[in-house]
């Protein structure tokens, strides 16, 4: 017999479950809160709530045992009655109700919180200072930094190279269009070094790892020059025929 292929319709899943068993919120609200959870420590993770998942089939298992037909509100009246809804965690005992209650408060008192802060510190003001930040001063300062950077390792290139005279400033110049659109950010025309020149942050050794698939497809002629900026620090490397040739 032939597999017949069907395609699954989440929607057609979800209109399976009773409407008295849903709950509907306005929209944006469910995401907004969502972000105050997150915002707030996850309050609806297991080191708070229990591991879910292993709480569930624990309820599971004693409505068979028990005969009981599973609903959404006897699984509510488990919960709330556990005893220690931690017992799969390192956590300390807590009560089902407990943790409910205090999930509530924690996101609760977060909601609060950003009230405060959109009812009193942002307005129309602020969301232009914060636009202009983004648009303007962060541009700006990359760049800034950006610039030097390159130049340091042209010159450096242009030093180990006994076939270039000095590095000279003026002949480094901004990737155009063409050569932007191939991931070239800078180009040192007197000896046609091409910089593809990555910029990232955070954890040094994994960003630096992200980046060895597109060094590996990098043309023999480009020198990929990747840079950490961290709080208190800078790390550059440098690579060149998908070799790591400096440093710093």
């Amino acid at each position: 017999m032939k597999t017949k292929k069907m395609k699954l319709d989440k929607k057609a899943l979800m209109n399976l479950i009773p409407d008295d068993e849903k709950i509907k919120f306005d929209k944006y609200v469910s995401p907004f809160i969502n972000f105050l959870n997150s915002v707030a420590g996850s309050k609806t993770g297991p080191n708070h709530i229990g591991q879910l998942s292993e709480l569930f089939q624990e309820f599971i298992s004693e409505c068979n045992q028990n005969n009981i037909k599973p609903s959404k509100q006897e699984w509510k009246k488990w919960y709330l009655n556990n005893q220690n809804v931690m017992k799969h965690s390192t956590k300390l005992p807590k009560s089902g109700r407990a943790a409910f209650k205090s999930t509530i408060l924690e996101i609760w008192k977060n909601l609060i919180f950003f009230k405060n802060i959109l009812s009193k510190q942002i307005n129309k003001k602020v969301v232009t200072k914060w636009v202009e930040d983004l648009m303007f001063t962060k541009t700006w300062q990359g760049f800034f930094l950006e610039y030097p950077i390159v130049s340091f390792v042209c010159k450096q290139i242009c030093k180990d190279n006994d076939d270039i005279n000095n590095f000279d400033r003026t002949k480094l110049r901004k990737s155009c269009i063409k050569e932007e659109a191939k991931g070239i950010d800078y180009v040192y025309e007197d000896i046609g070094l091409i910089m593809n020149f990555q910029i990232k942050t955070g954890n040094d050794n994994e960003n630096f790892r992200n980046k060895s698939n597109f060094i590996s497809k990098l043309p023999d002629d480009v020198y990929c020059c990747i840079y950490i900026k961290n709080k208190q620090k800078i790390n550059l490397k440098v690579f060149l025929n998908k070799n790591e040739i400096y440093s710093w």
